[in-house]
């Protein structure tokens, strides 16, 4: 690309079909993990990090510690926890967040629905 600046460092860049210079997402493991908190869905470790570009939130690739399971949280979702070490007292919003989840927990023991396991015993 004769003319053209080169691309600031981070960037991966790409010509495209029609000749577009388009940025491609770019993935970044962590290590070590980062501990922390997605909202609607509890605690858990980001292993990784998705950027996609500056017209996209960051996305973090997150190990849940409830259920195991693999979430890509959106950057406005996740926050960091407490860190006494560091004198970050936890989010309200993870508070909140923990107290929603525990009084939805607490309605679901009271439902007379069973799990198809159990209906079939």
């Amino acid at each position: 690309m004769q003319g053209t600046a080169p691309a600031p460092r981070g960037l991966n860049l790409t010509k495209g079909v029609t000749g577009a210079v388009r940025e491609l997402p770019v993935f970044t493991q962590l290590n070590p993990t980062i501990p922390l908190h997605v909202l609607g869905k509890g605690d858990g470790y980001a292993i990784g990090m998705i950027d996609y570009g500056q017209e996209h939130n960051l996305i973090w690739v997150t190990a849940l510690d409830g259920s195991g399971e693999i979430w890509c949280a959106p950057n406005h979702k996740v926050r960091l926890g407490k860190n006494w070490t560091m004198g970050r007292a936890e989010s309200s919003l993870i508070t909140e967040d923990k107290r929603a989840a525990s009084e939805n927990a607490a309605a679901d023991t009271h439902s007379p629905v069973q799990s198809p396991a159990l209906r079939s015993a």
